[in-house]
């Protein structure tokens, strides 16, 4: 029983760091884009991608747990990937509070609903 003990143990510790260490799919380097549903916001939307880089420029790198843009690192509780009936969603999870963007294009554009506008963020490259 003695020898028994520590081999179920680091069986434990191994699924526990495998479970862990799971990956939600969707890692990968994204790139915003300007989606507006009215011209009043246009010029609005103009100015928000300015600040992220210059019209959508601003490169997103999306990993298994963090979000790092121009170098800041914002690491989350969990984030994972979900179905609701047809539709998928990436869901970023940070002090309780779910953020969700929802998953469109095979993968290759994420979406999120902001009032009169949507940020996109089209994938650019794999990590």
């Amino acid at each position: 029983m003695t020898t028994l003990k520590p081999l179920l143990m680091s069986c434990v510790l191994s699924l526990f760091l495998i479970a862990c260490s799971q990956k939600h799919g969707y890692e990968g380097e994204y790139k915003f884009e300007q989606s507006a549903s009215i011209d009043a916001v246009d010029e609005a939307m103009g100015a928000l991608m300015e600040l992220l880089g210059g019209n959508g420029a601003q490169l997103v790198v999306i990993g298994p747990d963090y979000i790092e843009i121009e170098g800041k690192r914002t690491t989350f509780e969990k984030i994972y990937a979900k179905k609701s009936g047809s539709q998928s969603f990436l869901v970023f999870v940070e002090n309780g509070k779910e953020e969700i963007w929802k998953i469109e294009n095979e993968g290759q554009v994420l979406t999120q609903n902001a009032g009169f506008f949507q940020l996109r963020m089209r994938r650019v490259g794999d990590l």
